[in-house]
C-alpha cells in the first residue's frame, strides 16, 4: 500500500469559474463532458452530483 502525505487537496473555484461553467453546460447541445474536459474538471463537477452529495461550495 502506498503511504501518503496528508490529505489529499481540493481545489477551490471562484464563483465566476462555477458560473461559467454551468452556463457552458446548460448550452442546447452541449455535452457536459466536454464540457468537463475543456475545463480540465471531472464531469461529475457539472452533472449535479457534487451539490446532491453536499460536496459542492
Amino acid at each position: 500500500m502506498a503511504k501518503t502525505n496528508g490529505p489529499a487537496r481540493i481545489k477551490q473555484y471562484s464563483p465566476e469559474f462555477k458560473l461559467r461553467a454551468v452556463q457552458l453546460s446548460d448550452q442546447p447541445g452541449v455535452l457536459i463532458k466536454d464540457v468537463a474536459d475543456s475545463l480540465c474538471i471531472h464531469p461529475f463537477m457539472l452533472s449535479g452530483g457534487a451539490s446532491r452529495s453536499g460536496t459542492a461550495s
